[in-house]
């Protein structure tokens, strides 16, 4: 109970933090979700590989079981990292709140945020390998 507490006041704490610098911009922040959404599909995809490496190995061979031991511990710091992604991504798509003036510029502000993303990830984004 008590580590839940801790990873809810650091994603409060991070929340206010992230939301009250930078640019209420559309299309800024449109652009860092994009780059977000770039680098976290780069450790999804790192993520895959590390389980398809887990996969090929043998439980019961102890110098595998070992690096089996590693790999997840690999796993967990690219779970915590793509958490953190989310995590920012999430406070800048909360940016339209303090961006807008009233309930009808909010259509508007999230259809920039979203062209603005869309256009970095097109340009700058591998494509998603086939799984």
């Amino acid at each position: 109970m008590k580590n839940l507490i801790t990873i809810f006041g650091a994603f409060f704490i991070s929340s206010l933090v992230l939301t009250s610098c930078g640019t209420d911009d559309p299309k800024e922040n449109g652009e860092k979700a994009g780059e977000i959404r770039c680098e976290a599909q780069e450790v999804e995809e790192a993520m895959d590989d590390i389980s398809d490496d887990i996969q090929d190995l043998d439980w019961d061979d102890d110098d595998e079981r070992a690096e089996i031991a590693d790999l997840q511990m690999e796993m967990a710091d690219l779970e915590k990292e793509l958490y953190n992604l989310r995590m920012e991504y999430i406070s800048l798509e909360n940016k339209q709140w303090t961006a807008i003036e009233d309930e009808d510029d909010i259509d508007e502000w999230l259809e920039d945020f979203q062209e603005a993303m869309d256009d970095y990830i097109e340009e700058n984004c591998e494509e998603k390998r086939d799984r």
